[in-house]
């Protein structure tokens, strides 16, 4: 939609509100039922709505004066009124849960390879662009899905208990909870570190440690090297080439405890003498 130029004797805000009224008949004439939440000042107009299903775009121009009017591009909600009998796939406003519900939905029954934004946009009901309200990008959507499978199998270390133990459990639970989501390792490996990850996730691991007596370099690079293990571990079993050879000649899971004890061991030994391994 363009606003059609207003002319010479209206005043900026006679135009103002000329263009208000425009944006808003248009939207009404094309959903019918629109919940608006409408913002506008001398030289901007901004219409906001939460659930989107439709977007009106105008573009910038001059008004007499040389004041400008935009009206910014918006997503609009509609709370549609549905036929009687039809299932309803999804809340009326969508949020980043309901997203990465449905990427891991579609991921477990299709494939990494079928995420992306238009059959995400189709498992969810809606069109395209109200995904980006919410997550902005696919690369956020591989994060927002590492934070959930993280948050399923992460937890501080329960009083009195040591943070060998800990360790050993958190790296157990994750390998299972992992292995119980299709494609995980792949999304895990491309997904970039959020806020949540940064700021709570990578605390709740370096921290026992930290307790424990590492020094805080070294209490990150053990985490960094226990997730990596995990990973990497992962990724072996998800291959089905790679984890039927393994499977030919070991317990895939008593060999992923066997490294992981390994790497605790180590940890411990490294605290307790302080020993470089280059200096041996």
């Amino acid at each position: 939609m363009r606003v059609e130029p207003a002319s010479r004797s209206e005043t900026p805000q006679d135009q103002t509100e000329t263009a208000l009224h425009s944006a808003t008949r248009a939207a009404h004439a094309a959903n019918r039922a629109a919940d608006l939440s409408i913002r506008h000042s001398a030289d901007e107009i901004s219409v906001v709505s939460r659930a989107s299903s439709f977007e009106l775009t105008t573009h910038p121009r001059q008004f007499n004066g040389g004041s400008s009017l935009k009206v910014k591009s918006f997503e609009l909600t509609i709370d549609r009124k549905r036929a009687v009998g039809r299932p309803k796939k999804q809340n009326a406003f969508l949020d980043p849960n309901v997203i990465v519900d449905a990427a891991w939905t579609l991921v477990e029954r299709d494939g990494v390879e079928a995420l992306t934004t238009r059959t995400l946009a189709t498992e969810l009901g809606v069109q395209s662009p109200a995904l980006y309200w919410h997550v902005p990008s696919m690369s956020a959507l591989h994060s927002l899905m590492v934070e959930r499978i993280l948050a399923e199998s992460i937890r501080t270390p329960q009083p009195g208990e040591s943070w060998q133990v800990w360790l050993h459990d958190v790296g157990m639970a994750q390998r299972r909870n992992f292995l119980s989501h299709r494609d995980s390792g792949r999304i895990l490996a491309m997904a970039p570190p959020s806020e949540i990850t940064r700021n709570e996730v990578v605390p709740m691991l370096t921290a026992p440690l930290r307790s424990a007596g590492f020094a805080p370099e070294d209490a990150v690079a053990a985490a960094g090297a226990v997730a990596s293990f995990i990973l990497g571990w992962v990724l072996y079993e998800q291959s089905f080439e790679v984890s039927s050879y393994v499977a030919s000649m070991v317990d895939l899971a008593s060999a992923f405890e066997f490294g992981l004890n390994a790497f605790i061991g180590g940890l411990n030994a490294q605290l307790q003498t302080g020993t470089n391994i280059r200096a041996l």
